[in-house]
């Protein structure tokens, strides 16, 4: 994709390629402050992303927001990124408010998710908290390993983002101690 291309969906639907090794989309973007990803998702869309490989052309500069998957708008419920690969965006998955979106069995190379809660401040975080519901975006059972030195959690969370970040596993091999300050959550800012 030349730089700032982006493949818009605004119906719900599956994509899928043959595996996360095999179906590799890239990225030229290589230092962009962009908040369009390789697909972006309008809001109230329920979007299925499973098996695609994401790899930029050359190392994403690690303040750019060029993720190749950006959920904009809220309501995106019943959404799964599944069994893909992603290496070398600092940001892999990014959206607002992804309560209810399930990012599951998924390989992130020097990258990670960022999302923010549905309010642009910390009242957000004043609504009763119902723990097992499905208001919550569910990170689950995916690597994350660093392999270059980019200061960078693996799950940011904004204003108050709600989100359950369970069976895991977080690798760092290149001595940063990015295991250690791995998970970030705060209020708006």
């Amino acid at each position: 994709f030349p730089s700032h291309d982006t493949i818009s969906i605004e119906k719900n639907l599956t994509i899928q390629g043959d595996s996360k090794t095999t179906t590799t989309l890239r990225t030229n973007d290589e230092a962009s402050s962009s908040a369009d990803g390789i697909f972006t998702i309008a809001d109230n869309i329920v979007v299925t992303i499973k098996q695609l490989g994401f790899t930029p052309v050359t190392p994403v500069d690690t303040n750019a927001y060029n993720a190749p998957i950006w959920f904009n708008g809220d309501t995106h419920a019943g959404s799964l990124i599944y069994d893909c690969k992603f290496d070398g965006h600092k940001w892999s998955v990014f959206g607002w408010d992804l309560t209810g979106v399930v990012i599951s069995s998924n390989a992130f190379i020097d990258g990670g998710v960022q999302l923010y809660g549905a309010g642009s401040d910390n009242r957000y975080w004043d609504v009763a908290l119902t723990l097992g519901d499905e208001n919550w975006c569910f990170i689950e059972g995916n690597t994350f390993t660093a392999q270059r030195a980019m200061a960078v959690h693996i799950v940011l969370g904004y204003s108050g983002a709600k989100y359950v970040f369970r069976y895991n596993n977080v690798v760092s091999t290149d001595g940063t101690g990015y295991v250690a300050d791995a998970v970030d959550a705060h209020g708006y800012g």
